[in-house]
C-alpha cells in the first residue's frame, strides 16, 4: 500500500517555523456550501443560511491575503470548505494560487469532479488532493451524507485522478453511519494502492453550534479505540499490527491517530496551530485551527500581520490542562488545545472522551490481534 511519508525538509520547515513563529501553513475555507449533508460536519451551511450570516469572500480578497500571507512566510496552502470547488471563482482563485508559487492541496468530497476538472488539475497538478471516502457503496453515502449515488459518483472521480497522474490520499471519517462498512473502505483504498487516514475520533462541532445532536454522529471512546486499533490492521495486516502492539507495550510513542504538524512540546499546545499555522474561514475571521473559534482575529478589521500576531500571542498563553502535560499516555493520546475546547467549552479541563479513548487504546490494539471484540461494560 501506498504510504505518504512526509518529506523531513518539509517537517523542518514546519517546526523550525513553530519555534520562529512564522505562518509557514495555512488553510483557506473558500465556502460553507456544500452538495452533501453529512451528519457530523462543523462547518456546512445551506445558501440561505450562509446569507443571513454573512457574504463568500471575492477573488480578489483571498488573493490579497495570500500575497500578504507569502510576504510573512507562507508556504504551504490548504483550499477547504465547505465543497470548494462550489467556489463561483475556483479555477481563477486555484490557477493564481499556484503562479504565485504555494504548494497547494485540495480538499473535496469528490462528488463534483468531473472529466472538465480533471483536465484542469492536469494542467494545474497540486501538491496533493485529499478525498473524504465516506463508505464503499451508494447506500452508505445515502444514510450518511444524504446524496444517493454520492459513492459512484467518488469512485469514478478516483479513478480518474489516479489515470491522470494526480497524488491522491483518501481520509475516512468513522461514525456509527459507516463504522460496519470500516473494513471494507480500508480494503477498497488497499486494492488501488492508495493511502487511507482513518479518523475515528470526531470533534464536537463547537463552531456550527450544533451540538445538541453530534452524539449520535460519533462513536463510543471505546468504539472509536477499537475502530482506529482495527484500521491500522485492516489496512497494514497482522504482522505490522503485532509489531505496533510491542512498541506501545514497549513503551515506544505510537499515536491513536497522528497530528499533522508539530510533535508534543511540553505543557504548551501540541500543534502547529497559532505557531506555525492559520486557518482563515469564509466570512475572513482567522483562527488558529478550523475546529475552534475562540481564539481569532478579524481579517476585515485588521491587516494579515496583525490578525497573526493576535491569534499567536493569544496561542503562546494558552497550557494543556496540568494532567494532560504530566499523563504517561500524553503521546498516545496527542490531545490539542481544540479536542480541549471542543470537548469541554474551556482549555482547562481535561477532555474526558479523549481520556477514555487513550485509556482503552491498548486493550484495543491487543483484542484487534487476538482476533477478538472490544465490548462496552
Amino acid at each position: 500500500m501506498n504510504r505518504y511519508v512526509e518529506p523531513p525538509l518539509v517537517r523542518y520547515i514546519q517546526q523550525k517555523a513553530s519555534h520562529t513563529g512564522t505562518p509557514v501553513s495555512g488553510t483557506f475555507e473558500l465556502t460553507p456550501l456544500c452538495n452533501m449533508e453529512c451528519k457530523m460536519c462543523y462547518v456546512r451551511m445551506s445558501k440561505e443560511q450562509m446569507e443571513r450570516a454573512g457574504k463568500l469572500l471575492s477573488c480578489d480578497r483571498w488573493l490579497s491575503i495570500a500575497a500578504d500571507a507569502r510576504k510573512q512566510g507562507l508556504l504551504f496552502l490548504l483550499l477547504t470548505g465547505g465543497e470548494p470547488l462550489i467556489y463561483p471563482d475556483f479555477e481563477r482563485l486555484y490557477s493564481e494560487l499556484s503562479r504565485m508559487g504555494f504548494v497547494l492541496q485540495l480538499n473535496t468530497n469528490g462528488t463534483l469532479i468531473t472529466p472538465q476538472w480533471v483536465e484542469f488539475f492536469k494542467k494545474n497538478v497540486p501538491a496533493r488532493m485529499n478525498i473524504t471516502l465516506y463508505g464503499p457503496d451508494d447506500a452508505t453515502y445515502e444514510r450518511l451524507c444524504g446524496l444517493k449515488d454520492g459513492f459512484s459518483r467518488v469512485d469514478r472521480a478516483i479513478a480518474a485522478l489516479v489515470d491522470a497522474g494526480i497524488p491522491l490520499k483518501l481520509n475516512c471519517s468513522v461514525t456509527p453511519h459507516n463504522v460496519s462498512q470500516l473494513e471494507a473502505i480500508c480494503h477498497y483504498a488497499k486494492a488501488r494502492n492508495l493511502e487511507l487516514q482513518v479518523a475515528s475520533y470526531m470533534f464536537p462541532p463547537k463552531r456550527s453550534g450544533r451540538t445538541d445532536n453530534y452524539q449520535c454522529c460519533r462513536l463510543s471512546p471505546i468504539d472509536a479505540s477499537q475502530a482506529s486499533a482495527k484500521s491500522y490492521l485492516y489496512l497494514y495486516g497482522m504482522d505490522e499490527a503485532r509489531a505496533r502492539l510491542e512498541r506501545i507495550k514497549s513503551g515506544e510513542s505510537e499515536p491513536i491517530e497522528p497530528h499533522d504538524d508539530c510533535a508534543a512540546e511540553g505543557d504548551k499546545n501540541r500543534c502547529g496551530a497559532g505557531r506555525s499555522a492559520f486557518w482563515i474561514t469564509w466570512k475572513g475571521m482567522m483562527l488558529s485551527c478550523g475546529m475552534m473559534d475562540c481564539i481569532s482575529a478579524d481579517l476585515n478589521e485588521m491587516s494579515f500581520m496583525q490578525a497573526w500576531e493576535q491569534v499567536k500571542n493569544r496561542v503562546a498563553d494558552v497550557r494543556l490542562p496540568e494532567k494532560c502535560s504530566i499523563c504517561q499516555k500524553k503521546d498516545l493520546c496527542q490531545t490539542c488545545m481544540a479536542m480541549v475546547y471542543c470537548e469541554e467549552g474551556n482549555l482547562s479541563t481535561v477532555p474526558a472522551y479523549r481520556c477514555k479513548m487513550a485509556d482503552a487504546y491498548l486493550s484495543s490494539v491487543e483484542r484487534t490481534v487476538n482476533g477478538n471484540s472490544c465490548k462496552e461494560n
